[in-house]
């Protein structure tokens, strides 16, 4: 799930489903704006494509191939991290 707040606007993208809700008319988030604010839904969703190919190339991999030692777990699970 991705955000974006810009003024008034909150547009959520959820499995490339977009919401876009008014913050000063529906601080609740109830009435989805999607469909009927498309110039805003599209504006807003360019600026988090932007942003994620910003910090694309500094996210850590998904996966990782990684021996943890028991000091290392230890740690983990002291930091609630794992269990």
């Amino acid at each position: 799930m991705w955000t974006a707040v810009s003024g008034d606007w909150h547009l959520i993208e959820r499995d490339e489903h977009l919401q876009l809700y008014s913050l000063s008319n529906d601080p609740g988030e109830t009435l989805d704006l999607s469909a009927a604010r498309r110039d805003v839904t599209a504006r807003l969703r360019a600026e988090l494509e932007r942003f994620r190919s910003a910090i694309r190339p500094h996210a850590p991999a998904e996966t990782f191939d990684y021996e943890l030692d028991a000091e290392g777990l230890e740690r983990l699970r002291g930091l609630g991290y794992v269990e």
